[in-house]
């Protein structure tokens, strides 16, 4: 399981629901938050519990397997990802000295790099990347991207799509990443990803 700083989490609001009234019951709840972070607008939540070997999702244990498919992240409703960045605005108000923009897939990538001070990093909400998403990447104020990618053949095909969308300007680094970096060691974090990161920090 990950685990994260305490500190991070609750800067960014990000909670556990177990209520059993509530749609996001037994998921950490990921707040997605106005400009002035005041007002909720939307919410992403992930299911704490693992993959289930029967039928692939992800659902409670107290439960046979569901008719209706549990997925691993489920969003409000009405809240569309490929429209969003996760924290971008706090990203953007970052990229001040190096001018670099970090772009990640997932939230919780976000979440370890804030970790280590690294303030400056998106997340596209998963493996897909559109127009909206380029378009606010490209409207940051950064001279340059870096897409640290999954690993995996789902991660290698995420990381080519972007980079042939944002051109030369993307940069996709070798990190010998084993599954993703918030699933990393932070020793291994500190040791192998930061130094290969350090230019663009």
């Amino acid at each position: 399981s990950q685990q994260f700083d305490r500190n991070v989490l609750e800067r960014k609001l990000i909670g556990f629901c177990d209520n059993k009234g509530k749609p996001m019951y037994k998921r950490t709840v990921v707040p997605i938050l106005n400009r002035d972070n005041s007002k909720v607008l939307a919410c992403q939540g992930r299911s704490i519990y693992p993959k289930c070997k029967k039928c692939g999702s992800y659902h409670y244990r107290e439960f046979d397997c569901p008719q209706v498919f549990f997925p691993k992240w489920k969003a409000s409703i009405g809240f569309c990802t490929d429209m969003c960045l996760y924290n971008y605005l706090s990203a953007k108000r970052n990229i001040v000295t190096k001018k670099a923009l970090f772009i990640t897939e997932s939230v919780g990538n976000v979440l370890r790099q804030l970790e280590f001070g690294i303030e400056n990093t998106v997340a596209t909400f998963g493996t897909q990347f559109s127009n909206f998403q380029k378009e606010m990447i490209l409207n940051s104020g950064a001279e340059v991207y870096i897409y640290i990618r999954d690993a995996g053949e789902a991660g290698e095909m995420a990381a080519l799509r972007v980079k042939e969308s944002l051109g030369e300007k993307c940069i996709v680094p070798n990190l010998d990443i084993h599954d993703d970096i918030a699933k990393e060691t932070k020793q291994f974090y500190e040791k192998r990803i930061l130094t290969e990161l350090r230019e663009w920090i």
